[in-house]
């Protein structure tokens, strides 16, 4: 298929009319799209091979059928299988999940949203709940990228290692060691950072940070769509911004900067990317597949549903994108403030137990405390 696609973008597939032509060209879609071509399908009549069938039509008439019958994936799988779904409206919601599921294998993000304004349309149905599954599809079929070069690599190593281990005339066994007790700390036997790895530098903000960084990796590009009763509504078109716009804004309106070295590496690179225009998916791909693999692995983790949505049980609800959004967001900001405030503290606190300056350290806490309080009364108001 990449052969084929060095020479052109458009491709049109003959297939046998009977039911087992139907199933190949069925299941052959998504190959095709995922290559980026823009493809069409022709099924012809039923006891018909492409080669019988231009054994017995000259090429003009081959060309007129090809022309008068050649389907996008869309129409044909509508074809194929509404007649079945007739009646039956789990059939047919099984339908429009399986035509989303073939749309999230086309790369381009202008194409997908062609096809699902026409799948919209043809079926009644709103475009942002066909958007929201090839999210969902996309973001696994990334995360199982990811783990399929993570598979690989880690097989290069075996081999590297074996061939070492040849070349020094050694068992595998004799590169064991035997394991002395575990490093202080609060990790788990499973959970012991390999040699190298890296280690969040401030347990106390990590979870809120990577928060943050799930709405960015998530949703960087969605619009907040706030209510007019909302104190951060505005009927200035130009002063409505997007959940990354949102995001900078709070922070780095008092030089907020994210207290774990990664997370900054990871923020500062999603709004390289974004600065330069470029669409969700086309960050999230930019670093799933660049050349630092720790931001990569990192992509992967906040990719997938566990960071994206641990703020609420979206997976249970109904709710649309944008009214969770313009609700989570400013609270995933105000616990980060609440827990940048906490982390303050502490360190007055361990000043003060150093035999700090008390009158400037206790007027620091009493500051940091009221603050706090107040955040906290923000966060209590929004849970209710």
């Amino acid at each position: 298929m990449r052969l084929i696609h060095k020479f052109t973008d458009n491709l049109t597939i003959m297939y046998d009319g009977d039911s087992a032509g139907i199933k190949a060209a069925l299941r052959g879609l998504n190959l095709v799209l995922a290559e980026g071509m823009n493809v069409k399908v022709v099924l012809l009549p039923d006891g018909d091979d492409p080669d019988s069938f231009s054994r017995k039509h000259t090429l003009e008439e081959v060309q007129d059928y090809i022309a008068a019958n050649e389907k996008d994936f869309i129409s044909l799988k509508a074809d194929l299988l509404l007649e079945d779904a007739a009646g039956d409206p789990i059939k047919k919601a099984n339908l429009i999940n399986d035509i989303a599921d073939t749309i999230a294998e086309i790369p381009d993000p202008v194409k997908r949203s062609v096809y699902v304004e026409a799948v919209s349309s043809r079926f009644g149905i709103e475009s942002e709940i066909i958007f929201e599954r090839i999210r969902a599809d996309r973001l696994k079929m990334q995360e199982e990228a990811a783990r399929q070069r993570e598979r690989e690599r880690r097989q290069r190593e075996a081999e590297r290692r074996g061939e070492a281990q040849a070349a020094d005339g050694l068992q595998p066994d004799d590169y064991l060691e035997p394991v002395s007790d575990y490093p202080e700390g609060d990790y788990l036997p499973e959970q012991l950072p390999q040699d190298g790895a890296w280690v969040p530098e401030n347990k106390l903000l990590e979870q809120p940070e990577k928060e943050l960084l799930g709405f960015l990796l998530g949703y960087g590009c969605d619009m907040m769509e706030f209510e007019s009763d909302s104190e951060y509504f505005t009927e200035d078109e130009n002063e409505k911004c997007t959940v990354a716009d949102f995001i900078r804004s709070s922070l780095e309106a008092d030089g907020t900067v994210m207290a774990n070295s990664l997370y900054a590496r990871m923020y500062d690179r999603f709004f390289e990317l974004y600065d330069e225009g470029m669409n969700q998916d086309g960050i999230v791909r930019t670093l799933l597949n660049g050349a630092d693999r720790t931001l990569a692995d990192l992509a992967v983790d906040l990719t997938t549903e566990k960071y994206q949505l641990t703020v609420n049980k979206f997976s249970a609800s109904l709710t649309a994108t944008k009214s969770w959004l313009v609700k989570f967001v400013p609270k995933a900001i105000m616990v980060y403030q609440e827990r940048r405030l906490q982390d303050s503290i502490d360190g007055i606190r361990r000043a003060l137990k150093a035999g700090g300056d008390d009158a400037v350290l206790l007027a620091q806490l009493q500051k940091y405390t009221a603050a706090q309080r107040k955040v906290k009364a923000l966060i209590g108001r929004e849970k209710r």
